[in-house]
């Protein structure tokens, strides 16, 4: 009987609602379960809408309908899958080249904690859940880490300004030229190119310091 309500007491702590994280028979988990907010979950989806693009999911390889769509995104080894089930979403990890040989697995909103389950049925171990929520721990903060980056960097529109008004002084007309930029290495790259091909001539050429804004170089073509 102690037996029965032993067992009966530990699928009660496992379970997934609205409150708790996994019990103290897992202590190992809680930092991994932080990870599984809806807060980060919906940060690893707004980057790989931003990021990512459209593909037939099939094309990776997983057993599924072959009419399924995904928003791919290729971070370090990790294939990121976003697609929308039933009303909710659900991000497939695949480890592309199998180093660390970490099952495919998803993570869905559906619940609070989101859910973390392997993508085909498998004899769950506490070993093989661990592994899949400190990996999906170490999507979350590199992508934390990118856009902590990302954000100390001027954004496009005011490297444009900066090219624009060193470009009117120099050029005058703007109209006939189309305006290429990138960034790159914490540089930002923009060259006037003429719209026309026809037309003999240049525009100008700026790389912008993406950190300071100051203007690291510049070539006018005549």
């Amino acid at each position: 009987m102690k037996a029965i309500f032993l067992l009966i007491l530990s699928a009660i702590i496992s379970g997934c609602n609205n409150n708790t994280t996994l019990s103290t028979m897992s202590q190992n988990f809680i930092n991994a379960e932080s990870c599984l907010t809806r807060d980060d979950f919906n940060l690893v989806k707004k980057y790989v809408l931003e990021n990512g693009e459209q593909i037939k999911l099939n094309e990776t390889g997983l057993i599924i309908d072959k009419n399924t769509l995904s928003i791919q995104l290729l971070l370090g080894n990790r294939l990121i899958e976003l697609i929308d089930y039933q009303n909710y979403n659900h991000i497939i990890v695949i480890d592309k080249n199998n180093e660390e040989k970490i099952p495919v697995y998803f993570v869905s909103n559906e619940n609070i904690p989101c859910e973390i389950s392997a993508y085909y049925s498998v004899f769950d171990t506490e070993d093989n859940i661990r592994i899949r929520k400190n990996d999906w721990c170490k999507i979350v903060t590199e992508i934390k880490k990118v856009k902590e980056k990302s954000s100390a960097l001027i954004d496009r529109e005011t490297a444009l300004k900066i090219a624009e008004k060193d470009a009117q002084s120099a050029y005058r007309d703007l109209s006939i030229y189309d305006i290429k930029i990138e960034l790159k290495d914490e540089k930002w790259y923009v060259d006037y190119e003429l719209s026309n091909k026809q037309m003999v001539g240049g525009g100008p050429h700026y790389i912008i310091s993406a950190r300071t804004g100051e203007i690291l170089s510049y070539r006018y073509e005549q």
